[in-house]
């Protein structure tokens, strides 16, 4: 067991002690993984693992050693495949030493925070304002500032190919490594978590699961993914009956991207067919549970005036399942599904106590566009 009452053990620089880092799997700043790296290394499942070099790319190609910079961007690379999620999104966690972010609780700080951000991104210039911890640079890409010294580069990427998001890790890995994030021999890149180290990434999938919630299957299928090194959560935790769910990796300190990417769409075609065998074995049943809570559904959303946020992000989930798997003959499930896709960053970004206090009625036009794209 690791000795967390050591006296006098604080980091030189952010002056948090060695406890604080042990109990919360945080490091608040880079100084702290040097202070406390033999403390770190004895925590971490750290293996073998090679992790990308930033800076080894670029000495190849300054030496013109081209067949070495190949050969390391291959070694990097994620293969273009198609994958059977309904979105990916992924997250870089970067640990910044030439940026001093406030911590997120200190919210009368935005202009500060934009300000640095716009120094060193030139695709933010152009805003005027910044949630204090979340930013979209466009409607798949953003950043998201966490504690001091802290940033996550994300995508969220809502066709079937993994191009998209090669193209995004290839963008970040080339960000300079002496202005944008700070890199270390044994631990790889640095982000807050002690948990997403190495590559410092988290990715999350995801997949709709209709028939196996109603068979009751979804928890050995939780338990699977864990047994992987995958977490499996419903997409709105609040909502009474969830019907979709994101795969999420538990840690990226021992596991490089692309052999994650590569067990998560090996492991989400696994669920895929379970999820079809459970489907068929409703259809030839008298089972009728997915159909009625469909149905049921469906004929609710004629008799309401309004909805509120809460209410609209849980009906367009059991309405896009419901067109997915063919229960609907009526409406566009194209728009449905550039509506789920158009919720998606609040959906991601959403907490169960944020989510609870959703209780203002969406725009009239928002819910008139809702009902038509059901009923076509």
């Amino acid at each position: 067991m690791l000795n967390t009452d050591i006296k006098d053990s604080y980091c030189p620089n952010c002056e948090s002690s060695l406890r604080k880092i042990i109990l919360s799997q945080v490091a608040f700043c880079p100084q702290c993984f040097c202070k406390f790296s033999s403390t770190i290394k004895e925590l971490l499942p750290i293996t073998d693992l090679k992790t990308p070099n930033p800076t080894s790319m670029n000495r190849a190609l300054k030496n013109e050693n081209y067949e070495l910079a190949e050969k390391l961007k291959s070694e990097q690379s994620i293969p273009e495949q198609e994958h059977p999620f309904l979105f990916i999104n992924i997250e870089f966690h970067r640990n910044l030493e030439s940026q001093q972010f406030l911590n997120i609780e200190n919210s009368k700080h935005h202009s500060r925070i934009l300000k640095e951000l716009k120094n060193t991104h030139q695709e933010l210039s152009t805003l005027n304002n910044v949630n204090p911890s979340l930013i979209y640079i466009d409607v798949t890409e953003y950043i998201r500032t966490l504690h001091k010294h802290h940033i996550s580069y994300g995508l969220i990427n809502t066709d079937n190919k993994t191009k998209t998001i090669e193209d995004f890790r290839a963008k970040i890995y080339s960000r300079p490594i002496d202005t944008n994030f700070s890199f270390h021999d044994d631990f790889g890149f640095l982000g807050s978590d002690l948990l997403q180290l190495g590559h410092a990434f988290s990715i999350k999938a995801g997949i709709a699961l209709p028939h196996l919630y109603f068979d009751s299957q979804i928890p050995r299928i939780a338990k699977a993914c864990n047994d992987l090194g995958f977490s499996l959560s419903p997409l709105q935790v609040n909502k009474h009956k969830p019907l979709i769910y994101t795969i999420e990796s538990i840690s990226s300190t021992s596991s490089s991207l692309k052999d994650t990417i590569k067990d998560l769409i090996a492991l989400g075609s696994e669920i895929l067919n379970a999820e079809t065998q459970a489907q068929l074995s409703s259809l030839q049943s008298s089972d009728m549970t997915c159909y009625k809570h469909f149905s049921s559904r469906y004929w609710s959303l004629g008799s309401l005036p309004s909805i509120d946020k809460q209410e609209f992000y849980h009906y367009l989930e059991d309405i896009f399942c419901a067109q997915t798997f063919h229960y609907l003959d009526t409406g566009s499930p194209e728009r449905i599904t550039e509506q789920l896709n158009k919720e998606l960053p609040t959906l991601l970004h959403t907490t169960p106590s944020s989510a609870n206090k959703e209780t203002k009625d969406i725009p009239l036009d928002t819910f008139e566009e809702f009902l038509n794209n059901i009923r076509g």
